[in-house]
């Protein structure tokens, strides 16, 4: 649940579209994984959701009469300015493009919002690139493990192809710099400890 502007709760929307779904139930849980290394919480989570409908807004680029630009706008409507913000700076980040226009004068909102853009678009650009652009394929899990210098990650899929695996790969740039290690992806059919 997020807490909005007044202090309601509100849930992220559900977006349609099997491999929206896959990537948003698979950043989840690299985001889960990483809770430790990120220090985010669970309204973060929730913004992560509605990222995943901002990232397909993004990618469309059909303008602002699409239904995916409606439901984006809709699910930032409750939220307050850093957190609508945060959702659109990640949905861009996570889709190579440029940011939203920055939010008001506070330095201390705006740096703490593009800590956590950079965080969740780091999460989303690679779930979308294992998941691409369908749901056969994508990883049922995530288990994440990390020493000093490098951060495995291990996706749990039967039949994750291995071009998912290197697209995946080519994303993992702004991982590896926020948390500040070298990240080794790995695929597996039945989850194997990571070390």
């Amino acid at each position: 649940m997020i807490t909005t502007t007044n202090g309601s709760k509100a849930t992220a929307l559900p977006f349609c579209g099997r491999p929206s779904h896959a990537v948003a139930r698979i950043a989840r849980r690299i985001f889960d994984e990483l809770s430790a290394m990120h220090g985010l919480g669970e309204n973060d989570a929730e913004l992560l959701s509605r990222a995943v409908a901002g990232l397909r807004f993004v990618k469309s680029a059909r303008g602002d009469s699409s239904a995916e630009h409606i439901l984006f706008r809709a699910a930032l409507a409750d939220l307050g300015n850093a957190d609508a913000w945060t959702v659109e700076a990640a949905a861009c980040f996570a889709a190579d493009q440029l940011a939203p226009p920055d939010l008001a004068a506070n330095t201390e909102v705006v740096r703490r919002s593009e800590f956590r853009a950079f965080w969740l678009a780091a999460v989303l650009r690679l779930a979308d690139a294992l998941c691409g652009s369908r749901d056969a394929g994508a990883p049922h899990d995530a288990y994440a493990a990390w020493t000093e210098d490098t951060l495995y990650l291990e996706f749990d899929s039967d039949d994750l192809d291995a071009a998912a695996v290197e697209r995946a790969r080519g994303r993992v740039a702004a991982l590896e710099l926020l948390a500040c290690r070298r990240v080794v992806l790995a695929r597996s059919c039945a989850r194997r400890g990571v070390a």
